[in-house]
């Protein structure tokens, strides 16, 4: 192995990232491309390749039904115990929110505060915005790709990612 390159039982920083924050919100599993996207990064590239290689090769976290399970390995690793109690569609709505660029995390709030489908035409109406267009569709892209809205007849609707989760 070359100097400088990272050993295969010890994540780089890029990987340490991704872990600590599966580990954090354990319970709660990810995709990849949920755990990156909290991470402001994309699920593609070499980087992220290599990161999720180090990741499941070194048996940090286990894939399971397209989702991340960090294994104790990684709660070892990161120093934490690993949590008992699920977290509640609140408490992951918040991660979510905080995690987000504009517009989709402010479409996400109003989505989420909304009974039911939230018409398109309503929740851009209550942020000032026309809902097409570049900033919009990138938003509403982030969201559905992430599973945390899914569009429906009726306008949007939460995703499998926060209605599957209790209130």
């Amino acid at each position: 192995m070359s100097k400088g390159s990272a050993s295969p039982t010890v994540p780089t920083a890029g990987a340490m990232q991704l872990l600590g924050t599966a580990v954090t919100h354990w319970p709660v599993r990810f995709t990849w491309s949920q755990l990156v996207a909290l991470n402001g990064r994309k699920a593609r590239g070499g980087h992220f390749n290599s990161c999720k290689k180090l990741l499941v090769d070194g048996g940090f976290v286990v894939e399971r039904d397209g989702r991340i399970d960090p294994a104790d390995a990684a709660f070892e690793r990161i120093g934490v115990p690993r949590k008992k109690m699920p977290r509640t569609r609140a408490q992951i709505l918040d991660l979510w929110l905080a995690a987000l660029p504009s517009p989709a995390k402010d479409i996400l709030r109003e989505v989420a505060a909304r009974p039911g489908a939230a018409p398109i035409e309503d929740v851009a109406g209550s942020l000032g915005l026309v809902p097409r267009g570049g900033h919009w569709n990138a938003g509403v892209s982030m969201l559905r790709v992430n599973d945390l809205v899914r569009m429906s007849s009726a306008g949007f609707e939460l995703g499998q990612a926060l209605a599957e989760l209790r209130s």
